[in-house]
C-alpha cells in the first residue's frame, strides 16, 4: 500500500510542500486542480522537484461545477472539455493515476427520472474519458 497527501493551492509553493511530503514519508502527492492549477504551474520545475525526492505523482481533476453526468448537453461538453485538460496535464507529468467524479451534488438526482438520466450520462461520460485517458496513458479512479 502507498500513502500520499493531496496539495492545493493553498499548499504553495509546491517545491516546499513536495519536500515536507518527502520528509513525511509519503510515497506520492496528488495535486488537486479545483481551484486556479493546472494553469501557472511550471511543468518543468514541478518535474524537477518530483524527480528529486523520488515522489510519484497523482491528479484529483476540479470538482467543483462539474457536471459530466448532467444530461444538459452544453453543462455535459464544457465539463468534459475540463476534466480532458486535466488528464493531458497529468499525462505531461507521467502522474500515476487521475482521480476523478462522476456525479457532482445537483438536484437532477433527487428526482427519479433525473437520477435515471444522471447515471446513463455519467456511464456514457466514463467510457469517453476512460478511452481519452488511456489514449494518453492514464489510470482513472
Amino acid at each position: 500500500m502507498k500513502f500520499g497527501k493531496s496539495l492545493f493551492w493553498g499548499s504553495r509553493p509546491l517545491s516546499k510542500a513536495i519536500a515536507r511530503a518527502f520528509e513525511q514519508g509519503l510515497d506520492f502527492v496528488e495535486l488537486a486542480l479545483d481551484f486556479k492549477w493546472p494553469e501557472g504551474i511550471n511543468v518543468t520545475k514541478l518535474r524537477k522537484d518530483l524527480r528529486q525526492t523520488g515522489l510519484e505523482f497523482a491528479v484529483h481533476t476540479p470538482y467543483a461545477g462539474i457536471q459530466i453526468a448532467n444530461p444538459r448537453k452544453e453543462l455535459r461538453l464544457v465539463s468534459l472539455k475540463l476534466l480532458k485538460k486535466s488528464i493531458l496535464f497529468a499525462s505531461r507529468l507521467d502522474a500515476c493515476y487521475v482521480n476523478m467524479h462522476l456525479v457532482g451534488d445537483t438536484e437532477i438526482k433527487r428526482l427519479p427520472e433525473g437520477a435515471k438520466a444522471l447515471h446513463s450520462t455519467a456511464l456514457r461520460s466514463a467510457k469517453e474519458l476512460t478511452s481519452f485517458a488511456e489514449k494518453n496513458s492514464i489510470k482513472l479512479s
